[in-house]
């Protein structure tokens, strides 16, 4: 089977290619004329081969390849500049094929940024979703097909305030870093205050916000009455005076 060959004409002079005749010149010279022609009498076109590049080879322009394609950088089956399309993917080099993930940043409308390639199911067709960790509205946004809604958790704990974020993530994969599944953190600043904490801890202390509603349940709840003192408020000393003189301090009023 023949290598396809691309055409490229040279002008050559014609006394180069079948010589030039002695008696012509003494003619032109004894009538007065100058011995050299013009170019358009005196040259002719010759046809030198230029081997193309076959498919899956390297190439620099659609004109390097037999197929008239160069995509991505190899000579390929067909114009393969759709979005989400390659033609150098492993294993198939040459081949305008779908890319399942990542970006087509040489694409006629790229998909990269925040975004990556995604192959559909149902049509065997690649798109361009928004990528996992990405902010997102719908379901349908994604390339892990799910939008999920996570809590702002500044402390760690696993539990967030109020606000949210709708963020792509694989199903079931753990939150992004600053973000929880859980809401109800009344102190984002301490890791110990949070809606977790059991019904049976109680604090001596306000929590980093100042507050003995540890567990964030909106009520404080004192451990024990001072018998000496009933207003006693949370982290004040139930003392009682003593008959040596003084005061004892009985406990700290602890508070949930």
């Amino acid at each position: 089977m023949l290598t396809p060959t691309r055409l490229v004409t040279f002008l050559l002079p014609l006394q180069l290619l079948a010589g030039c005749p002695s008696s012509g010149s003494d003619k032109h010279a004894d009538a007065g004329v100058d011995a050299d022609p013009p170019p358009h009498e005196d040259a002719s076109s010759v046809a030198v081969t230029v081997p193309l590049n076959p498919i899956g080879t390297t190439c620099s322009t659609n004109g390097d390849c037999t197929s008239g394609f160069c995509a991505d950088g190899v000579c390929c089956d067909s114009a393969c500049s759709e979005t989400c399309f390659s033609c150098n993917t492993t294993g198939k080099v040459g081949n305008c094929a779908p890319l399942t993930s990542g970006q087509d940043l040489s694409a006629a409308t790229p998909c990269g940024g925040l975004s990556t390639c995604k192959v559909d199911v149902a049509t065997s067709l690649p798109e361009c979703k928004v990528a996992d960790l990405q902010t997102c509205t719908t379901n349908s946004d994604c390339a892990s097909d799910n939008c999920v809604t996570f809590f702002v958790d500044a402390d760690g704990d696993g539990y967030g305030t109020p606000a949210e974020a709708q963020i792509c993530t694989e199903l079931g994969a753990q939150p992004p870093p600053g973000y929880a599944v859980l809401t109800g953190d009344c102190c984002d600043i301490d890791s110990g205050a949070n809606a977790g904490v059991a019904a049976g801890v109680f604090f001596g202390f306000p929590d980093a916000c100042g507050s003995y509603d540890w567990n964030c349940d909106g009520r404080i709840e004192q451990q024990q009455q001072c018998t000496y003192n009933p207003s006693l408020a949370c982290g004040g000393e139930c003392t009682v005076k003593s008959i040596f003189g003084g005061s004892l301090n009985l406990f700290t009023e602890s508070c949930h």
